[in-house]
């Protein structure tokens, strides 16, 4: 004897829909100036990122130099 627990609301809730929304925005509709806007909004995200990870590599360049000194000292005495 089989019992349905699930009404036919719940059941939808279990329907694949990836297919349909994939997360990512649709860039079809958008106008040239619209995509001129996201691709300059898009530009200054990554400048801000590149900014970001070359004051980075610097800080760790400048630890691993001291670091460095350091250690030679250490070994000299």
């Amino acid at each position: 004897m089989s019992v349905n627990y699930f009404t036919t609301e719940q059941l939808e809730g279990f329907k694949d829909t990836s297919c349909n929304n994939t997360g990512h925005p649709s860039t079809k509709d958008l106008t040239l100036e619209e995509e001129i806007e996201r691709f300059k909004y898009q530009n200054k995200i990554l400048q801000q990122e590149n900014d970001f990870l070359k004051r980075v590599m610097s800080i760790n360049r400048k630890q691993i130099s001291k670091q460095t000194k350091v250690n030679q000292q250490k070994k000299n005495s």
